[in-house]
């Protein structure tokens, strides 16, 4: 699991500084690029989405599931917004469709880097339920 860990950490780096490269260029061109920014904030989305369901459900951890059904919403809230934005204007867009997402994805990106970080530390953190049956680990009785 350590391994999937640090792959989902090294594309979600790798997408998140693209993005954040593809949205300097955009700003540059005045925005003549932000197709390549939609399509980059679209797999980013989609790839930390998927990890933040995937890692809330195999580390049972309550702060990626918070953060997969926070961003659900605000998808689902984007999308169904999304000519109100388109009417109102270009700046209101940008800071719903691109600043807040990437302050998300960023928060995201740091929290799984200190799970990695935990786990290289030998510090996974346990959940209610395998801190019940830690005793019948098989680490800890060394069978």
């Amino acid at each position: 699991m350590k391994t999937l860990l640090k792959i989902d950490t090294f594309f979600q780096t790798l997408l998140f500084y693209v993005t954040l490269g593809l949205g300097v260029i955009t700003l540059i061109s005045l925005g003549s690029t932000f197709i390549f920014l939609g399509c980059s904030l679209f797999f980013l989305g989609a790839w930390q989405l998927l990890s933040g369901l995937l890692w809330s459900i195999s580390l049972k951890n309550i702060n990626r599931l918070r953060y997969f059904l926070g961003s659900s919403a605000y998808v689902l809230l984007l999308i169904s917004g999304s000519n109100i934005l388109e009417l109102e204007s270009i700046a209101l867009g940008v800071i719903f469709v691109a600043a807040i997402p990437m302050m998300i994805a960023y928060w995201y990106l740091r929290l799984t880097n200190e799970t990695l970080k935990e786990w290289d530390r030998g510090r996974k953190r346990f959940t209610e339920n395998e801190m019940e049956n830690i005793l019948d680990s098989e680490e800890v009785l060394g069978i």
